[in-house]
């Protein structure tokens, strides 16, 4: 039986107990590529989106979401020559985040370019955004820039230090938060689906797709029968009740992130969701333990003794 003060120590230890940053700093790289992408996909239509002459006033988008927001956007003045300059201060931010350039302001940077063009045009994105714009918050918090990071090197290099060495043990708590934070995101869509009809009867599958403005390719056999459809519906389930409750348990974690990102990787194929099954790939990375690191790095090691070096 666990007693009290073995369940804080335990509570303490999974918050707390300092680690290798190189899980959120993996995350961290990644992250920034991502949102990198983002800036690639809308540079196209950049005016068309959140200029002046928008498709959508700032006016409008405000009514729809009920209130003004955080917007860098609105605070200044309102032309296209602004908005380019603003946009060329996100991508570079974002390319320092994924290079672990002056990181933390870097974080910072992404997070106030995400939260603006969302206040700015809400209406064109997915639930992609909603994840990024939670995780560059958490990323702010971070000890992200203390692993893989050109200021972990820069540092070094003032200091005299080795710039290979392992990098030093941090406090994990933001690692920490945003792996509750992608569970919950989860678990809120699996409960969500367990309370309706469609799921629960395996029907569901079948209506989302045949709607063709969701739907990329088309896998006419596993898509039109109803006991294929059912299979995969109860797949999705299990599926999501393990990222959000299994994943927890260390000895499965490895099988289970494999699962998830074949799993949206599957969707990716599938669906017309931008980014947002990218995202969730990009997340459950952060739930990948520092010792399957290390175990990586000593098999880099062993098979390219020259890329290692003196480390």
């Amino acid at each position: 039986m666990i007693t009290v003060q073995q369940f804080w120590k335990a509570w303490k230890d999974f918050w707390f107990k300092p680690e290798s940053p190189v899980p959120i700093a993996v995350f961290r790289i990644l992250f920034g590529l991502v949102v990198l992408q983002m800036g690639w996909f809308l540079s196209g239509d950049l005016h068309w989106y959140f200029g002046d002459k928008a498709i959508v006033s700032q006016a409008a988008n405000n009514a729809w979401n009920g209130m003004s927001r955080l917007n860098v956007i609105e605070m200044l003045p309102q032309n296209n020559a602004t908005l380019d300059a603003l946009f060329v201060i996100f991508m570079i931010a974002a390319l320092c985040l994924t290079l672990g350039f002056c990181t933390r302001a870097s974080a910072i940077i992404v997070y106030l370019g995400l939260i603006s063009i969302d206040a700015r045009n809400s209406l064109i994105f997915t639930g992609a955004d909603n994840v990024m714009r939670v995780e560059a918050f958490i990323l702010m918090f971070s000890q992200c820039g203390k692993a893989l990071s050109l200021d972990l090197l820069l540092s070094r290099k003032l200091k005299g230090q080795p710039l290979w060495a392992h990098a030093e043990p941090q406090n994990p708590w933001a690692l920490r938060l945003l792996q509750v934070q992608i569970a919950f995101v989860y678990w809120a869509a699996y409960s969500a689906k367990i309370c309706g009809n469609t799921w629960i009867d395996g029907t569901a599958v079948y209506y989302i797709t045949h709607i063709l403005e969701e739907n990329k390719y088309a896998l006419p056999y596993l898509y039109d029968h109803r006991w294929t459809c059912q299979i995969l519906g109860y797949m999705t389930l299990f599926g999501e009740f393990c990222l959000c409750i299994l994943i927890w348990i260390k000895e499965l974690r490895l099988p289970i992130i494999i699962m998830g990102v074949v799993m949206h990787l599957f969707f990716d194929y599938t669906l017309i969701i931008p980014q947002f099954q990218t995202i969730m790939i990009v997340s459950l990375v952060s739930f990948i333990e520092p010792s399957t690191y290390d175990k990586l790095g000593a098999v880099i090691k062993s098979r390219f003794p020259k890329l290692a070096g003196a480390s």
